[in-house]
Formats: structure tokens, C-alpha cells, sequence
């Protein structure tokens, strides 16, 4: 027989994206019943990432979840994006770091975040390795041309990059 609190969930999942106020009621109470339901507070981590727009509570409602159940691979890119969003790059690469050591997790798309967070950081060449490494793991087609155009795309910036790096050089002479 499930908890009160996973009952609760399925109610949030059944209202979830249509009806905000109804998922969020339904995840508080799941919440309340059980504040270990790694689910409920992955989809609280959702909701505030992907319809509030709000990455810091995101963040807090992934890392929540990661911590009553740490074996959820899935939950590791959602983190990670927030972590990139909110410029925590080094956690963003340690928490990156650690997913793929789980033999579970979508190699591709925790490598293509790597790339992202490289980016950010303005490492170009890193970034065109990520991307590179998540090609290789790429699991369809859309991805896969998705993750050649982020190669092409930064390595436009590294040229850029490099160019002004040239001049500034030929400045300073």
C-alpha cells in the first residue's frame, strides 16, 4: 500500500504542469508527510526551475532530493543546470564529476552540461571537448546535431577569443 505521502505525489505528478497551485499543494502535503520523498522535492526543483524561473530555490529542492536518494541519476543534470544558472561553477563540475561516475546516468547529457559550464567559464577548448564527449554519447539523432552545433557554435567564440587575445598582444608591442 503506498505512504499518504506518495499518494500525495501522484497527485502533484496528475496536476503537474497544467495546474501550479494543485501540484504545489499536493507536493507540500507529500511533503509534510514524509520529508524524505526525494520525488516530491525533485519536482518542487522543477517547478521552481522550469515555471517560477527561481535556480537558487531549485538548487536547494535538487540537492534535497539528491540527499534522500542518492542513487537517482536522473536528478544530477537538473542539478547541475541550476548550478550553471546561478554561476556555481566548481560545484556545478564537482557535482558533473561525481554523475558520471554512476553507471545510470546519461553520460551525454551530463557531458553537453559539462560543455556549458566550460563555456561560462569563457574555457572554449574545454567546452569543445565536453561537447565532443557527449557527441560520443549521443542517445538520438536530435541531440546529436544539437551537440554538433553547440561544437560550432563555441568553437566560433574560441576564434573570437583568440583574435582579441592576438590584438591585445600586438597592442601592448
Amino acid at each position: 500500500m503506498e505512504s499518504l505521502s506518495d499518494q500525495y505525489f501522484i497527485k502533484a505528478l496528475d496536476h503537474y504542469p497544467r495546474n501550479l497551485t494543485e501540484t504545489l499543494e499536493s507536493l507540500n502535503y507529500a511533503l509534510s508527510h514524509n520529508e524524505d520523498n526525494a520525488y516530491a522535492h525533485f519536482l518542487m526543483g522543477r517547478i521552481y526551475a522550469e515555471q517560477i524561473k527561481d535556480r537558487i530555490n531549485a538548487e536547494h529542492y535538487f540537492q534535497r532530493a539528491i540527499a534522500c536518494d542518492i542513487s537517482q541519476s536522473q536528478f544530477y543534470p537538473y542539478l547541475i543546470s541550476a548550478q550553471i544558472e546561478i554561476g556555481k561553477f566548481e560545484e556545478a563540475l564537482k557535482t558533473i564529476n561525481y554523475a558520471l561516475t554512476l553507471s545510470s546516468s546519461n553520460k551525454g547529457w551530463v557531458y553537453w552540461l559539462q560543455g556549458f559550464c566550460f563555456e561560462s567559464m569563457e574555457e572554449y577548448e574545454k567546452a569543445i571537448s565536453s561537447f565532443k564527449e557527449a557527441k560520443k554519447n549521443a542517445f538520438n539523432t536530435y541531440f546529436l546535431n544539437d551537440t554538433k552545433d553547440q561544437i560550432k557554435r563555441v568553437k566560433g567564440k574560441l576564434h573570437k577569443s583568440k583574435k582579441k587575445k592576438k590584438k591585445g598582444k600586438n597592442k601592448k608591442k
